[in-house]
């Protein structure tokens, strides 16, 4: 039987690891799962806790999704205990799965769903994933808005998420726009 190696981040790339090869190191499947128990421990991360659960088998790579999109930050000792107790629930001859194959046909429209523009995540709104960062803009008249992420922002005033990132930045040092299509607008980011 042949070993199956993963790519592991050392420094995560929720923790602003990158992709260079320094930061790579190949390990088995159980060897990462270790390694993101052992961050879980050290750092409290919930996506190094997710990883360990999906690489250990406790919980399936759509629940990892979901619980990275819609999960708390930071697991209470409550919400630890309920996920592992689902985990021990789900594994091996408990998982209505184990043993069993996708069809060539089913892995291809599996691939198909999951891919591009029919992307699981397509129709999801921004506002409601936790880490999109919401925005008050205020216009000239005194009227307010809150939109959630910069692309709502960008489509509103139709200019480029760049251009939308550079205003922000600009308000943020107190350089109001006074002309253009942010002239009098006033945008911050919501605690």
């Amino acid at each position: 039987m042949q070993t199956i190696y993963h790519k592991h981040h050392i420094i995560p790339k929720h923790m602003g690891g990158t992709d260079a090869l320094d930061n790579i190191v190949l390990l088995t499947i159980k060897e990462h799962a270790e390694a993101h128990r052992v961050l879980y421990e050290k750092y409290g991360s919930k996506f190094d806790y997710i990883a360990y659960m999906a690489l250990s088998n406790q919980i399936s790579a759509g629940e990892a999704s979901y619980l990275k999109l819609f999960g708390p930050k930071k697991w209470s000792e409550e919400g630890l205990a309920v996920l592992r107790e689902t985990g021990k629930n789900r594994i091996r001859e408990k998982n209505g799965f184990y043993g069993k194959h996708h069809s060539e046909e089913t892995k291809k429209i599996l691939r198909e769903k999951m891919s591009g523009d029919n992307s699981w995540i397509k129709g999801i709104n921004p506002s409601d994933l936790p880490y999109t960062k919401k925005y008050e803009i205020t216009y000239p008249d005194g009227t307010k808005k809150i939109v959630a992420g910069l692309k709502a922002i960008a489509i509103e005033f139709k200019v480029s998420i760049t251009n939308v990132y550079a205003t922000i930045s600009r308000i943020k040092n107190k350089k109001f726009p006074s002309r253009g299509v942010f002239a009098g607008v006033i945008i911050q980011e919501v605690e």
